[in-house]
């Protein structure tokens, strides 16, 4: 998957996947129609992700 194909910058993907910076809803709608899923998926990720972030504070 080239991030060219998925319509974000690398830096962008970088910082998602590093934890950097969160899933947006238009990130949301990129990823959801690139990989077949739907934008609530990679929001209820993200919302996963700041669930486990806090816990952990």
């Amino acid at each position: 998957m080239g991030t060219s194909q998925l319509g974000i910058s690398r830096r962008r993907a970088n910082e998602i996947v590093n934890g950097q910076r969160a899933i947006s809803a238009d990130t949301a709608m990129l990823l959801s129609d690139y990989f077949h899923t739907t934008p609530m998926f990679w929001l209820e990720k993200q919302q996963l992700w700041e669930r486990y972030g806090a816990s952990r504070r």
